[in-house]
């Protein structure tokens, strides 16, 4: 593509250190001020601070990882993968109570993966304590899904190409804790904020007054002679993020459903008296601040929403619950008084570790929660199919068939069938089925036949080691991954049985030359050069399951007490499928709930913001001739 008339600057505009440092400080400011930062504790996260292994004292603060400039990313894919994302919430949702399909997928990891075989052993007791109580009971059951899918761009060659080549392309979806939410919408708002007053504009930002001194890095030079720059860094172009009000509202909203659901007489409020929601946490947390805020709203609502942070495990856990055998009502009551609350949801910022579950304290506490009427978010199963397994098969055509296939029938609204044929919805159906699979990468259990085929050619170098990554089936939260050359090495220590643990997944080639300016404080280093950015779209899915004489509706945008009375029964009503398209949930609510982005420089393989190799970070959406045309000069000013 020729590209000299058209050429537009460098982006992010070069910095002299004066304005580097002025920059540096008002986002050091700003995320001090917001509270986007990460708590240490020096004996426990000797991975942030290798030389405090053995230290005593107390915990400390710094900031986050974030980017002193939104990136730049394409507006037509930022739009795809917001327009993908009831879709996959839908799809998930019809996983997660498709108990037979995930036992048949997750057959060999059951067998041989110690998380996957103790969380199914959780399910199946709490399954056994539900139905012993009250089968009808589980026709009420409410499940909840808090989803982040995760995208980068991808590009069929180094280097960004012609336009056409640039492609979405889902790195995983995560169903369990999913961090970032509250990080990623502050450094969006701090973004907004710094475009409105033209900080952006290299021409605005006024050096000190006084001498600084600057901080110490390699890339960026001292020059005192830039030319002003054009900026796409308009507050138009940079998309408003509600992620934490959007999982806010949808967390009230499931508070509100078990209300409805359990009390439906309840008139004097949107949920019973003296009921709350549990927020788990991991013990020694290092990332409250993604975690209070969360507490915070739900208590500042009106009518207040009472929630707690629990850690879990704990030993003091099974003290502080209780599970009555005839209702299946949970209670709780907190350590700082006598009062008992009736738990409507049970919300999993932990859970996701092997070694949660190494005593009883973390399996018997999990089987209590999934014994319960509470609202699971997630379930165990929800949890389940989450795993690398599960998003492989889910890249396969018959198996979204299976689950999305079937034509929706409203039993209730004769408007819908006068507007809509029955072909209008098929093609709806195939359309979507389509989308979700252009999304997708190759995926492949290392036992399955293409997985044995992969690794047959990579020990025999047809094929190369850097275009694939090792990952495990299960393990969350970064560092699980095996990249290159490193991946032979890893497949010739495996034992037999791990090899059914494991996935190898085709790697997503990102475009060169994109970049940015990222502080990483845990690394000690501001750094700026070429970097790789994942985009996650979070997605809220309230549902239950379609059992004996069960009703529901289909979300798509309901909220509040709407959800909450057709949880209880009292809306028109729409089922999912007809029964044989693997889909059992009646789903309440399906909603995108915003956005985050993390960014990694790009010679650094996996992202992880928490344990330092990376930074919370916004878009700055622009068309895609902006986009490769930017990338284009930034590799040939380098």
């Amino acid at each position: 593509m020729s590209s000299s008339a058209n050429t537009i600057p460098s982006l992010p505009p070069p910095l002299t250190i004066p304005q580097l440092t002025l920059l540096l400080s008002q986002t050091q400011d700003d995320q001090l001020v917001h509270g986007s930062i990460i708590k240490h504790f020096p004996r426990h996260n000797a991975y942030l601070h290798p030389d405090a292994q053995d230290a005593h004292g107390p915990p400390f603060a710094t900031p986050i990882g974030v980017s002193l400039f939104p990136s730049l990313f394409p507006r037509r894919l930022f739009q795809q993968a917001l327009d993908l994302q009831t879709s996959w919430n839908e799809l998930y949702a019809k996983v997660a109570v498709d108990e037979d399909w995930l036992q048949e997928v997750l057959g060999e990891l059951i067998k041989e993966d110690e998380l996957c075989s103790v969380l199914w052993d959780i399910h199946l007791r709490a399954k056994c304590a539900r139905q012993e109580r009250c089968g009808a009971e589980l026709e009420q059951r409410l499940e909840m899904m808090v989803l982040r899918s995760d995208y980068m761009i991808g590009c069929e060659r180094a280097g960004a190409g012609e336009s056409d080549l640039l492609e979405l392309k889902q790195v995983e979806v995560n169903t369990i804790a999913c961090a970032g939410a509250c990080h990623g919408n502050r450094v969006a708002d701090m973004h907004r904020h710094f475009a409105r007053m033209g900080r952006y504009d290299t021409d605005s930002i006024q050096p000190p007054t006084s001498s600084a001194t600057s901080p110490e890095r390699q890339d960026l030079k001292p020059t005192s002679d830039i030319p002003p720059q054009p900026s796409v860094y308009t507050p138009q172009n940079l998309p408003l993020n509600t992620t934490l009000p959007s999982l806010v509202s949808a967390l009230a909203t499931a508070h509100a459903a078990y209300g409805n659901t359990f009390y439906p007489s309840t008139t004097t409020a949107t949920h019973p008296p003296e009921t709350c929601i549990l927020l788990l946490t991991q013990p020694h947390n290092i990332n409250p601040s993604d975690e209070v805020p969360f507490s915070t709203s739900l208590w500042s609502r009106t009518p207040s929403i009472p929630t707690f942070h629990v850690v879990f495990p704990s030993p003091t856990l099974l003290t502080t619950t209780s599970l009555d055998p005839e209702t299946g009502i949970l209670r709780y009551t907190p350590p700082f008084g006598t009062k008992r609350y009736e738990v409507s949801v049970v919300y999993y910022r932990a859970g996701f570790q092997t070694h949660e579950y190494d005593d009883e304290d973390g399996v018997e506490a999990r089987v209590l929660f999934e014994s319960s009427r509470a609202i699971a978010c997630p379930s165990v199963l929800g949890q389940l199919a989450g795993s690398k397994v599960v998003q492989s098969a889910l890249t396969r055509r018959e198996e979204l068939v299976h689950f999305l296939g079937k034509t929706r029938e409203n039993k209730n609204n004769e408007t819908e069938k006068k507007n809509r044929n029955k072909d209008e919805m098929e093609k709806e159906k195939e359309n979507m089925i389509n989308n979700l699979l252009t999304a997708t990468m190759p995926i492949h259990p290392l036992t399955s036949p293409a997985g044995l085929s992969i690794i047959f050619a990579l020990k025999n170098s047809t094929i190369s080691p850097s275009s694939w990554i090792l990952k495990s089936a299960t393990a969350e939260g970064g560092g699980h991954c095996v990249f290159g050359s490193d991946i032979l090495s890893a497949l010739h220590e495996m034992e037999e049985d791990e090899m059914s643990c494991g996935v190898i997944m085709k790697r997503i080639r990102a475009p060169e030359g994109v970049e940015n300016v990222l502080v990483m404080p845990t690394q000690g280093e501001v750094w700026r050069g070429g970097v790789v950015s994942e985009v996650g779209v979070w997605g809220c899915c309230l549902f239950r399951r379609r059992d004996v004489g069960a009703s529901g509706v289909v979300g798509g945008g309901h909220r509040g007490e709407d959800v909450a009375s057709e949880a209880a029964g009292e809306g028109d009503g729409e089922e999912e499928g007809d029964g044989d398209d693997g889909g059992t949930a009646i789903i309440l609510l399906n909603e995108v709930a915003g956005w985050s982005v993390r960014t990694k420089p790009a010679d650094v393989d996996e992202i992880s913001v928490v344990k330092g190799y990376g930074a919370f970070d916004s878009v700055v959406l622009v068309e895609d001739e902006v986009f490769v045309r930017s990338c284009e000069g930034n590799i040939r000013n380098r």
